[in-house]
């Protein structure tokens, strides 16, 4: 890797490779140097927990009854102490393809609903996309299981999700209300479709012009198939998607006549294309959009809307850059963040042997999953709200192993995390099974 190419400011370094297709891929003799030194991997030197913190981790944790949808709710009880009058509740997940995690993100918003009157959940996937699974939610309207394959992400084509979906639909035809969101700007296509779609109707002189700034971007969009976009294909994409969204902000009053939301709108969706050439980068752009793509839900909807976000522990937590650290700043004790951990089984993920089941290997020595197995509570709520400034709970706000794998099998994936201070509370499942997964999705609906 050049150094050169490294943001200064970053904090972190990820990178990989990942090969979706048929056939297989070898390489001989990988390794890893850190300044001409080999990297020997991973966590943290095991932390052997005294008598008292051991004391302090029973003390704070509560005993789950399990990740049914349809269990009582009784057991949930700590979990809404944590939540409060909060009105952000972001859940993550440890992996993108345990069905534990699912479900029980799918109980909790529930709860969350039914008890706690939160009426909106937002996922993290394509923004225009997710509201075809909205119009379902809300309407009865068009085919769930197409609209949940359009949201492009396998990690979410599960029966787990469209379980929630289905669940969200009944409760409004119960005569309650829930909506369905997303927060995700990866893929631009549907937003340009859906801003052309609203110019042709209520700005057809700017056409022309709208159409050779989305061809310039859709090429470019079109090259990321082949690889890596060289910076000047991404300055293209910048550039143009933001000649779009600053003609539509400038143009705004004389959009004045039309509906408000239809407005507001199509400046939004002009904002994720433009959205997208930053996250094309593999910056934290992505999360920052994220956030702010978070913040304009909050603002565009009734006052004092209660949500529930559902993506992975790495973008909810609250380390410098990640989506979780804006939201923090900009909520304030308004977001609650509730990670999800695994002690071990089997997640799906795309791998060696493509999209399938992937085992997950017990917690390495000293992890927080292992810290937690040692309770002997099959799965729980740790509440970690005062760990910090508790002397037998500080170890949890220094850096610990603790396992984050995304949507590529891993065999341990265990970073040092200071859980506490990137979470109010730990859901852990000391056994999981894999998602059941529906496939790689379709092509979405048309746009609004």
């Amino acid at each position: 890797m050049d150094a050169a190419r490294v943001d200064t400011s970053a904090t972190r370094v990820f990178f990989g490779a990942l090969h979706p297709g048929d056939g297989t891929a070898w390489f001989d003799a990988l390794t890893l140097d850190v300044d001409g030194v080999p990297y020997t991997g991973g966590a943290s030197t095991a932390h052997a927990l005294s008598s008292a913190e051991t004391a302090w981790l029973r003390a704070h944790a509560h005993a789950l009854t399990g990740a049914d949808p349809n269990a009582e709710a009784s057991d949930l009880r700590p979990i809404g102490d944590v939540v409060g009058d909060a009105r952000i509740v972001a859940l993550g997940e440890g992996t993108h393809g345990t069905s534990e995690f699912f479900r029980m993100k799918h109980r909790l918003t529930r709860y969350l609903a039914m008890e706690k009157g939160f009426t909106l959940f937002a996922i993290e996937a394509n923004m225009p996309e997710a509201r075809r699974v909205n119009e379902y939610v809300l309407t009865g309207r068009g085919d769930p299981k197409a609209a949940l394959a359009g949201l492009y992400f396998w990690t979410w084509n599960t029966q787990e999700v469209l379980d929630l979906i289905e669940w969200m639909r009944a409760y409004n035809a119960s005569g309650k209300h829930i909506e369905f969101w997303g927060f995700d700007l990866q893929t631009p296509n549907v937003a340009m479709d859906s801003v052309r779609a609203f110019v042709a109707r209520a700005d057809g002189a700017y056409a022309p012009t709208l159409d050779s700034a989305y061809a310039a971007v859709a090429a470019v969009v079109a090259q990321r198939r082949g690889g890596p976009l060289t910076p000047a294909a991404v300055d293209t994409w910048r550039t143009e998607a933001a000649r779009v969204l600053a003609h539509l902000e400038q143009n705004r009053a004389a959009y004045a006549g039309r509906d408000t939301m239809e407005v507001a709108w199509a400046i939004q969706n002009a904002r994720i294309v433009a959205q997208g050439a930053g996250s094309a980068t593999g910056t934290l752009s992505r999360d920052s959009s994220m956030a702010a793509n978070v913040a304009w839900i909050a603002a565009h909807t009734p006052r004092g809307t209660r949500m529930v976000l559902w993506a992975h522990n790495g973008h909810v937590n609250r380390y410098e850059g990640w989506m979780g650290s804006h939201l923090a700043r900009r909520f304030g004790d308004s977001l609650r963040v509730i990670g999800f951990a695994l002690g071990d089984g089997r997640y799906t993920a795309v791998g060696p042997r493509g999209l399938t089941a992937y085992p997950a290997l017990a917690p390495v020595p000293g992890s927080v999953e292992a810290s937690l197995h040692a309770l002997g509570t099959p799965q729980l709520v740790l509440d970690m709200r005062r760990a910090a400034s508790d002397r037998a709970g500080a170890w949890l706000a220094e850096p610990q192993p603790f396992r984050s794998i995304g949507a590529v099998a891993l065999d341990g994936g265990f970073y040092p995390t200071p859980v506490a201070r990137h979470y109010d509370a730990l859901i852990y499942f000391d056994h999981t099974t894999p998602s059941l997964s529906l496939g790689y999705g379709a092509r979405p609906a048309a746009p609004f």
